[in-house]
């Protein structure tokens, strides 16, 4: 059963949740519980209803009561609600705030119920596809006439429901139009939040929520990398597998806020969507009702892994859509960290010709393969082929690619425009900029103006225009400046920013419906615009313009509770790393890209016969078991502090294969064993568990060296330079370095099964694993008869 609908009292179920609303004596929308599913008898009675809720039965001083006569303790300020409104008594955060002839003061009461599924299809905003059911239930404001929808969309195997607000036209004006207010009892509460910065997202906060407001807002254009829209709520207690957990999400990539604000009694009042800042709609104007961006909510007893697994389920069922949304993810060779600008035809063709023999399924051409871009100072904006750096065009590169066996893949950048550029010379006026007034610039570019559609129309058939020119499988869509001099007309300054989102998503929406066979990426200077209305248009999102291995251990972990790793684009680069400088080893580095779409960012003509071969051994295996990647269940591991590590697994719904990925933060010469995270695999059941070969530069050794070689070889000598590029000191002295187990699944569940030894200082031996700082090594299990 999905929902439960009487004429006061609504009942929202999912598979293991329960929401319950109820429309009290006064018309108001009571919210009186969201957690683990509960069942009623066939006719519900006050005394359920009143379990949830306890109303005041006494005055409680300056307390502010709604209708003294009818109820001389009822306060809206005490009470729990779906809609957060201000002066007639509640004086937490509102959701919705509207001008009208009267002024601010708003008292939404109940209008209406209905259990039909709303047409999402001519909407404007992205939403979550294929709902199981859906409930909308309609207020009226007692005093400015106003009428609202509050909509709400269930899915029942995801755990999740949907939840947005429609609000109808009339003389008010809307200040802030939330998409969400939910209120939640006295209880101890901790937010998991993000913050970032470019080359730098995703770092997880966490805060105890004390009395006062904790907002989480972004008003750079984009949904930012300063902040994502995902936000988590611990209730008490709880880790990684344990615990009463809630998420929140938005589907909208525009500047959002979430807040939260805790009572001086330790009640919690949640609310979300557009930001406020700049804000205002004059409905008396709008031709259209304003409709909000959705919010995703789920709960789960199960710890924060119950809530990644809950989006991980919905985002994979309900949000990503075209051939992709099940089709495997090729693995990609992008050129751009290994040419930049510097690349012709004959070098993308050897780059394209090793890739092949690697056996990379998609080669990326990155940023410079049009007029006037032989550096990030021009040439946005028009994108006619630059025919002396690529004589046979993008036709005949594609044309190449393919006779290779790969798909031929592009990058574009189509909401922005250089200044030095046809289009800017032609359209100054289609750039975001303010008459008379020095633009403020961001990598030496302006961004378009996505409110008018006359540019809508330009980027959707500029795109399409080169899409046509070639056998084009693969877009990369890049976003790499945030928003500035949004100068506009009175009239519509209010709705700049949600107008220009409106505008990406109509772009988006025809592009993607048109070329429904291409694997759309989304990126914006990496992971500046990664959220849900994104992924309603593209499968996948770049998740950071830093590759380094172990700041994507970060990065790819914190997304991963709101986002499954077939969103996630994770890449092998260079060492040392050109972010952080940092040198990690080749299995390091793809032990965090495979948890995510694979992709190599670096160019393979320069790579070492030891390295071409690791490489071909790491495609294959991706390649293998890919489906398991970026389908099965995906779980952060347990694993104490005090070991430095931090550990992933995905496993299938049968529990009878898994990948484990575990890296070394850093490394410790204090002699430890070290056992294996618990798995949540089958205790009845007999496992086979195999590592990753260990590859180890000899030279690692250094001045070690020197106990070993002959006086006449160098430690770090022409020799041992040589060797490094050709053998690993495993294959030289014949100590080949594999794990391999076979146990009862008892010893993987509860974690008891010891790994080989690393090295601490001294000594090394076919069960010596040399990982040091920053190594990583990554395990295939499989059951066994």
């Amino acid at each position: 059963m999905k929902q439960s609908i009487t004429k006061r009292f609504f009942h929202l179920q999912t598979k293991n949740a329960s929401y319950l609303m109820y429309v009290n004596d006064f018309g108001h929308i009571e919210h009186l519980y969201f957690g683990s599913k509960v069942a009623f008898k066939d006719k519900i009675s006050k005394s359920d209803i009143d379990n949830f809720r306890k109303p005041l039965t006494t005055s409680r001083g300056t307390t502010v009561t709604y209708d003294e006569k009818k109820d001389p303790f009822y306060s809206l300020d005490w009470a729990s609600f779906e809609l957060g409104t201000v002066g007639k008594g509640d004086f937490r955060s509102p959701s919705l705030l509207l001008k009208s002839k009267d002024g601010h003061v708003s008292d939404f009461v109940f209008e209406s119920v209905s259990i039909e599924m709303p047409n999402l299809k001519n909407e404007p905003l992205p939403y979550p596809a294929n709902p199981d059911s859906a409930l909308t239930i309609i207020m009226k404001d007692r005093i400015s006439g106003a009428i609202i929808h509050l909509r709400y969309l269930i899915y029942v195997e995801s755990d999740v429901i949907a939840r947005n607000v429609v609000v109808e036209n009339g003389p008010y004006i809307l200040e802030k139009a939330l998409s969400f207010n939910i209120d939640f009892p006295q209880h101890k509460y901790q937010l998991f939040s993000t913050y970032g910065a470019w080359v730098s997202e995703a770092h997880l906060a966490k805060q105890t929520l004390m009395p006062g407001v904790f907002s989480v807002k972004t008003q750079a254009g984009p949904s930012s990398n300063r902040h994502n829209p995902l936000t988590i709520l611990k209730v008490g207690e709880g880790d990684l597998d344990h615990g009463l957990y809630y998420g929140f999400n938005l589907l909208y990539s525009g500047p959002f806020e979430m807040n939260f604000e805790t009572t001086p009694d330790n009640r919690l009042r949640v609310n979300g969507g557009i930001n406020s800042t700049m804000f205002s709609a004059d409905m008396s104007e709008r031709k259209e009702p304003f409709v909000t961006p959705w919010v995703v909510m789920t709960f789960t007893k199960r710890g924060q892994n119950g809530i990644a697994q809950n989006f991980h389920n919905f985002v994979n069922n309900h949000i990503i859509r075209g051939d992709y949304k099940k089709k495997v993810r090729p693995v990609i060779i992008n050129n751009w960290e290994g040419t930049y600008f510097n690349f012709n035809e004959r070098k993308i063709k050897a780059m394209i010709n090793k890739a092949s023999k690697l056996g990379f399924e998609l080669f990326v051409l990155d940023d410079g393969w049009f007029t006037n871009r032989d550096n990030d100072l021009g040439g946005l904006g028009n994108y006619e082929v630059n025919l002396k750096k690529l004589p046979n065009g993008l036709d005949g590169l594609a044309d190449y690619a393919n006779k290779k066996g790969m798909m031929f893949g592009l990058w574009f950048e189509p909401e922005m425009v250089s200044e030095d550029s046809d289009l800017f010379r032609a359209m100054p006026h289609w750039a975001i900029q303010i008459d008379n007034v020095e633009p403020s610039r961001s990598r030496h570019q302006l961004a378009l103006d996505l409110t008018k559609k006359e540019v809508q129309d330009y980027i959707i058939n500029n795109v399409q225009h080169t899409l046509d020119s070639a056998n084009i499988g693969y877009v990369k869509w890049d976003y790499n400046r945030p928003l500035s001099d949004f100068g506009c007309s009175l009239k519509d300054a209010g709705t700049y920013f949600y107008d220009y989102t409106l505008g990406l998503y109509r772009i988006l929406k025809i592009l993607t419906e048109k070329n429904p066979h291409i694997l759309w990426e989304g990126c914006a200077s990496g992971g500046n615009r990664f959220d849900l209305g994104v992924l309603c248009y593209f499968a996948q999102i770049w998740a950071s313009d830093c590759s380094d291995a172990i700041e994507r251990v970060r990065i790819q972990s914190t997304l991963a509770l709101g986002y499954p790793l077939s969103t996630i684009g994770a890449h092998v680069s260079h060492s040392p790393n050109q972010q952080t400088l940092r040198e990690s080893s080749l299995a390091t580095r793809f032990s965090m890209a495979l948890l995510g779409t694979l992709g190599y960012e670096l160019d393979v003509t320069k790579l070492t016969p030891l390295e071409t071969n690791e490489i071909k051994e790491q495609i294959e295996f991706y390649k293998r078991h890919r489906e398991l990647i970026l389908g099965g269940n995906y779980h952060e591991l347990q694993i104490d502090s005090f070991y430095n590590k931090r550990g992933f697994c995905i496993v299938n719904s049968a529990k009878t294969a898994s990948i484990v990925v575990i890296v070394n933060l850093f490394g410790s010469v204090m002699p430890r064993s070290f056992l294996m995270p618990q798995l949540p695999l089958l205790s009845n059941k007999r496992y086979k568990i195999t590592s990753n070969k260990q590859y180890t530069n000899l030279s690692r050794f250094d001045a070690l060296l020197k106990f070993v070689l002959p006086s006449f070889i160098k430690y770090d000598g022409q020799i041992i330079r040589y060797l490094d590029k050709r053998k690993s000191a495993e294959d030289l002295v014949k100590l080949p370095v594999i794990e391999n187990y076979e146990v009862d699944g008892t010893l993987l569940c509860d974690g008891k099964l010891a790994l080989y030894h690393e090295w601490c200082g001294t000594g090394v031996s076919e069960q010596t694993k040399i990982l040091g700082d920053f190594g990583g090594v990554y395990y295939y299990i499989e059951a066994v008869e």
